[in-house]
């Protein structure tokens, strides 16, 4: 059964003419409606029987990327900025990012010291 955040493209009718479909997929077996074919596990197309599948529909992979803060301490006070780097700044923190949001979760480092990201209201 896939993940709840799965993310799926819109199906497509399979007939069997063209190019199978690459990478990721939720395959529509014929003997199934389209409630059963949504609880399928996505797969990959090339190990699929294609002679079976009347449509699919492709998994959206999430794009991987971080978010770069750069600032400086003044006296007590830490400030960060994800703006180009000055000549002010001394620290660097680079965080985890899934289609352009940052991961809340608990991070640490080789020290043992804990980032916490959360998501306020």
């Amino acid at each position: 059964m896939p993940q709840n955040d799965t993310q799926f493209g819109d199906w497509k009718i399979w007939n069997g003419k063209g190019d199978l479909p690459t990478g990721l997929v939720q395959a529509h077996w014929q003997h199934q409606d389209r409630k059963e074919a949504e609880r399928n596990a996505p797969n990959y197309a090339g190990i699929h029987s294609w002679g079976y599948i009347i449509a699919f529909r492709r998994v959206i992979e999430s794009v991987q990327g971080e978010l770069v803060l750069v600032g400086y301490q003044e006296r007590s006070s830490w400030f960060f900025a994800s703006e180009d780097r000055s000549v002010i700044d001394s620290h660097r923190i680079t965080l985890p990012t899934i289609d352009g949001k940052l991961t809340p979760g608990k991070y640490t480092g080789p020290d043992g010291a804990v980032v916490t990201v959360e998501v306020l209201g």
